[in-house]
């Protein structure tokens, strides 16, 4: 099953897979797969693969609530960080 989209970040040696997830409904399928993955054995390929899930689960949703954050404090302060006057100063 394929979840957003994939990079290879190397380091050294090693190569670990980093999965970006970019709306709910692959959010979805990322948990699912992670959720199929539980109880995987230590140091398998697919409890390496369950922890790229749940980092990219955990990123995408720390991202929304930053993004729900901004929002509200948008909402709530319109004006500010909005320059007054005419700007030609």
């Amino acid at each position: 099953m394929v979840v957003g989209g994939t990079n290879s970040v190397s380091s050294g040696s090693n190569a670990m897979k980093k999965l970006v997830i970019r709306n709910p409904d692959e959010c979805v399928a990322a948990t699912k797969r992670a959720d199929a993955l539980e109880g995987a054995a230590p140091e398998s390929d697919a409890a390496a693969e369950r922890q790229i899930l749940l980092d990219a689960i955990r990123f995408y949703e720390d991202a929304i609530t930053m993004m729900r954050g901004v929002g509200r404090k948008a909402a709530d302060e319109p004006e500010e960080g909005v320059p007054n006057g005419s700007g030609s100063e």
